[in-house]
């Protein structure tokens, strides 16, 4: 990002893909061209990287702590999470207190603006409460009643997901939901007498469980946008599909360099096809892996396949031998969970563009780099 704010002399600029109709504007007035960075929005390029200084707060300051308390930030995180969900249960019982002007009124958005954000969150809290109930081991009354509170808490959410009115948020749900059974089950050792076909088949099971549960629930809930919204909806009414035409137009346009971070909607709004004009405003093209293609480039794409070779490694790494058990390894397996969460939650929307999910998704790397301590245990 910092590099294209660095103004470059107008001979290198004008030759850089897509800045005909930037440099076509100082030919028609007779002006001499300016020095420019490779950003056509140094504003919001600028912007951008300020964004980053949360999630970086929260990097440097995990990487100063011990792996006990790391794992201690599950509870900051569920706590958090639990304000977001009662302002939205405030948001749609009284209409009030909402946060920002463009949102989304008569959802529970929570601390965001968008409804699909607060259900990306919830999404990333069940498998945070499957590992939460399963953090004190052995039929003490603590254990059986964190658990217990666990369970309650993740039933709770479930309503809440309805509420929502969020597709993707529906299916991220019913991932998390899964995940989190799965997780617990670990926790309890259920895992270790499996073979790697049972442990499949019960993945299975489980993934199945949470969407009966979920489809069960929408079902006796009167509210149930999310259910409606699948079944009425198609894809070329949604905006976010209907212009991924323009959008790949624009990666081909500005490819290597791309058109700078946060430029998306000022470029956009000279592809949007006229007969798609409305008074709203496409804001984000809701696709982040696009998105960086457009404004990053080549760089894009080289971050973007280093990250997600660096998540599946790490994730085979948890994920290859169940029946190992031990902090690390717990937290290890919900850290992939978590991002592969908010993966899929940005091939549809742009979670991670957010201070809150962005810190969150640092928080889940982290716990992804909590070396096993080489012995296998049930408990620590």
């Amino acid at each position: 990002m910092a590099l294209q704010l660095i103004p470059l002399p107008p001979a290198l600029w004008t030759s850089l893909p897509g800045r005909s109709s930037v440099r076509t504007v100082a030919d028609v007035i007779g002006s001499t061209q300016p020095w420019r960075p490779i950003s056509l929005t140094p504003d919001l390029t600028l912007n951008t990287l300020l964004s980053l200084l949360p999630p970086a707060a929260i990097l440097v300051g995990i990487a100063s702590i011990a792996r006990e308390d790391r794992m201690r930030l599950l509870s900051v995180i569920l706590v958090g999470g639990g304000v977001s969900v009662v302002i939205g249960l405030v948001q749609i019982t009284s209409r009030d207190l909402y946060f920002f002007r463009i949102t989304n009124p008569g959802y529970p958005v929570g601390v965001f603006a968008n409804r699909n954000h607060q259900a990306a969150l919830v999404a990333c809290m069940l498998p945070m409460l499957g590992v939460f109930a399963g953090l004190r081991q052995g039929a003490r009354a603590g254990a059986k009643l964190q658990a217990a509170f666990a369970a309650v808490a993740a039933i709770a959410l479930l309503p809440f997901v309805l509420a929502n009115g969020s597709r993707a948020g529906l299916g991220l749900a019913i991932a998390g939901l899964a995940a989190g059974l799965i997780l617990y089950a670990g926790h309890q050792g259920a895992w270790s007498s499996l073979t790697r076909s049972r442990a499949w088949r019960l993945s299975a099971g489980a993934a199945a469980l949470a969407g009966v549960v979920l489809v069960g629930a929408a079902a006796l809930y009167s509210r149930n946008d999310a259910i409606t919204r699948i079944s009425s909806a198609t894809t070329a009414e949604d905006q976010r599909f209907q212009f991924i035409p323009q959008m790949t137009h624009m990666t081909a346009d500005f490819f290597p360099v791309g058109s700078g971070f946060g430029s998306f909607d000022s470029v956009f709004r000279s592809y949007e096809p006229s007969e798609a004009l409305l008074r709203t405003y496409f804001n984000h093209a809701h696709n982040d892996a696009l998105e960086l293609a457009i404004e990053a480039g080549a760089f894009g794409f080289i971050v973007l396949t280093v990250l997600l070779g660096w998540w599946a490694t790490r994730a085979a790494h948890y994920w290859r031998d169940m029946s190992r058990d031990s902090s690390a390894r717990r937290f290890g397996r919900l850290g992939s969970v978590v991002i592969g969460i908010l993966f899929v939650a940005s091939l549809v929307d742009y979670p991670l563009r957010t201070p809150l999910l962005g810190c969150i998704f640092f928080v889940a790397a982290c716990w992804m780099h909590l070396e096993p301590t080489g012995r296998t245990q049930k408990t620590d």
